[in-house]
Parts: structure tokens; sequence; C-alpha cells
């Protein structure tokens, strides 16, 4: 169901876009019983224009990877998701919990060094 949603040709609203954020991560997150907040705005304070197919994927890519790697490997138990339109700009804050990591430290991994 993801795949096809993600390669869906047709635009989609930033409102429907966050709102299938939050049902991802709060599925998620309670299959680890993690403590999940989600923040978003009224509709109103969001752009009424549509997202484009690859704005829509990486985001939700994006999104999707950030909230894995809170449970997965930074062993968090509360995750939040905050986010906002200020000034033109979208702001999207994911916070946990979890143990965290040195950025100095060199990593064998695609993670952080791309």
């Amino acid at each position: 169901r993801d795949i096809i949603w993600a390669i869906d040709s047709r635009p989609e609203t930033l409102e429907n876009l966050l709102l299938r954020v939050q049902d991802m991560a709060a599925g998620a997150c309670r299959g680890g019983q993690i403590s999940f907040c989600f923040h978003l705005p009224p509709a109103t304070q969001l752009p009424s224009r549509n997202l484009q197919p690859e704005q829509r994927k990486d985001l939700w890519l994006l999104l999707k990877e950030v909230v894995q790697n809170a449970i997965k490997h930074a062993g968090a138990t509360e995750i939040s998701i905050s986010t906002g339109y200020k000034s033109g700009m979208l702001e999207i804050v994911v916070t946990d919990n979890g143990k965290g990591f040195d950025p100095s430290r060199k990593t064998t991994g695609k993670g952080m060094s791309t």
C-alpha cells in the first residue's frame, strides 16, 4: 500500500501527507510500546498548494527513516513530531529521548555519512 501511494503521480496536499506520517509513526510506536506525540497546526495554517509526487516521496521517506532510526538505533521510549509553517517554510521537528550519537565519530554505514 505504501509503495503504491509513494509512486502515485497525483499531487497531494501537505496536510494529507502529514496525517499519513502521523499514522505511520503512531503505528510504529505502538508496536514498540513507545509514547508518541504529534503536533499538526490547523489546516488553515498550512499552505493549500499541492506537493508534487517527488516532494511527497522525499518527505515521506525522510520522516519514515527518522522514526525508524529513533526506535531501532536510539532505543527511544518517547518520540514527538511537531510541524509548522512559518514565513513560507515548512518546519518539521522530530525529537526523542533516545541515546543519541556522536556526529564527529566516523561510521561505516550509509546513515549520517551521506
